[in-house]
């Protein structure tokens, strides 16, 4: 299966659960992403020769996943799911924190 059906699988699976994505104004050059979830920080690029600059670029502040050749559809998803749970595991630990530090309890 290409990898571009892969990516649209990905895309009708993230809008029959309602989450909301787009694809980037630099979608397709170098170092940037095939589909975004800007909400959730996660970065869709379908895998190419400029992996490791779009790795560096977005490994810091967001979720990289990658597509490749080799994965199945049925992987991609589950590829997705992972990121978007790491992703709001992340947004309720800096919550939950962020309570913390207001109510003054400390452990």
């Amino acid at each position: 299966m290409k990898n571009i059906t892969k990516l649209e699988k990905v895309r009708k699976f993230l809008a029959d659960n309602g989450i909301k994505c787009h694809e980037p104004r630099k979608r397709g050059k170098r170092g940037h992403s095939d589909l975004a979830l800007p909400d959730l920080r996660i970065y869709i690029k379908i895998s190419g020769d400029d992996d490791q600059c779009f790795y560096e670029r977005h490994k810091k502040r967001g979720f990289p996943v990658f597509i490749r050749d080799e994965e199945t559809p049925r992987f991609v998803l589950a590829k997705v799911q992972d990121a978007i749970i790491k992703s709001m595991t992340r947004k309720q630990m800096s919550i939950l924190a962020r309570n913390r530090d207001k109510n003054g309890s400390s452990h």
